[in-house]
């Protein structure tokens, strides 16, 4: 069953005055069972679990986006940006995989996809909310980009991590290479001056 979409965000529900109201169905079969509201005709309160879902999709977004800015800093930080950005991508893949735990064991999505349903709020014609019988649903594109950037996350993680490696392992032959350039400059230089040292010693 494919529904029209009505409402992508918690406040359109909370603003809809309705959602604890016993005028329909919504607050026996949706808000009362699941903890939206407490009483008839009191405060909608989102539940706490899907507050978190959204907190921790928010710093998700956040550490990737301050990673791939630290990832770009390469040219200029070294190995220790790119390892600040694998630790900043680490925190966004514990942050996704926290989500993606949340919906999987929050009760009204774990009814959602369960054979023996649940209800979805929807507005009628009025502008009223009521609940709408909804049973085995599938994961939908929240569901599948939380995991996608889960997966993401992941490999940037590790590649980043292999870079922060190859970089210092550049570094640290370019250092050997320059400190055994220097030796033989100054071998050099020494045996030129007992060199010339030599000669004077002679025409004196």
């Amino acid at each position: 069953t494919r529904i029209p979409a009505q409402w992508n965000i918690w406040s359109i529900v909370a603003n809809s005055q309705t959602a604890c109201s016993n005028g329909t169905n919504i607050y026996s079969d949706w808000s009362k069972p699941y903890g939206f509201c407490e009483k008839v005709d009191g405060e909608f309160k989102v539940i706490p679990k899907i507050l978190a879902i959204q907190s921790f999709q928010i710093l998700g977004f956040i550490f990737i986006l301050f990673a791939t800015c630290a990832g770009c800093s390469v040219r200029y930080s070294r190995s220790s940006g790119v390892f600040f950005a694998a630790t900043l991508t680490f925190v966004a893949m514990v942050s996704t995989l926290a989500s993606f735990s949340l919906m999987a064991t929050t009760m009204w999505y774990q009814d959602l996809r369960s054979s023996k349903g649940t209800y979805l709020p929807v507005f009628s014609g009025d502008g009223r909310l009521y609940a709408m019988p909804v049973h085995s649903w599938n994961y939908g594109a929240a569901f599948g980009l939380v995991i996608v950037c889960w997966v993401w996350t992941l490999f940037a993680f590790r590649y980043y991590i292999y870079l922060g490696r190859l970089i210092n392992d550049e570094l640290d032959e370019r250092s050997a290479k320059f400190e055994a350039e220097t030796t033989d400059n100054e071998t050099s230089a020494s045996k030129f001056y007992d060199v010339v040292e030599k000669q004077d010693v002679v025409q004196s």
